[in-house]
């Protein structure tokens, strides 16, 4: 099972990335790269399954279709990977992004929501005699023009951390890494 704390993974981890003196240090150069392929093979598998090329949304227990412009860093599209140190092992997941909601004393981010799916509350804004709804932009202040509202949407589940990671343990490239120990 995945912990849906360590699913994503926020910029300010680069700190623990691989390539650090102080992470090398830490847990030895044999284990530190052990862990920084095992990382990179899930991370692989991951970006496949979300780069295939789909159009329209996917179906619920499939992985996200990313729709997102290329080189655009803020997207499902970067997914890093880090050590964590207490327990000597790698995280790996899509970055933090921006858009998140705080529901029932936790904070809930898009990918998480894409993983583990429930439910999510959409702001929205319009013109007043206008039809047409639009997502809230929550950098700009309350327009006295504009009538707001709150509406639930329910999101199925899409994973592609967690499969990513069976698909790797199935193809025994992840035991395959540890296997020498000794």
């Amino acid at each position: 099972m995945i912990d849906p704390k360590l699913s994503i993974v926020d910029i300010s981890m680069k700190e623990f990335f691989f390539d650090r003196s102080k992470v090398l240090a830490h847990t030895g150069k044999v284990n530190a790269r052990r862990l920084s392929r095992a990382g990179a093979f899930i991370r692989r598998r991951a970006m496949t399954k979300i780069l295939q090329r789909r159009k329209g949304t996917s179906q619920p227990g499939r992985p996200p279709n990313v729709h997102a412009k290329s080189g655009s860093f803020a997207s499902l599209k970067t997914i890093l990977f880090h050590l964590d140190a207490t327990d000597e092992s790698v995280v790996i997941g899509p970055v933090k992004l921006n858009q998140r909601e705080h529901q029932s004393g936790s904070f809930t981010t898009v990918p998480q929501r894409l993983e583990f799916g429930g439910i999510g509350l959409i702001h929205e804004e319009r013109f007043y005699g206008s039809g047409r709804w639009r997502r809230r932009d929550w950098r700009r202040r309350v327009n006295p023009n504009k009538e707001y509202r709150v509406r639930r949407a329910r999101y199925a589940k899409r994973p592609f951390m967690g499969p990513a990671l069976q698909a790797e343990v199935n193809a025994g490239t992840i035991i395959g890494l540890f296997a020498s120990v000794g």
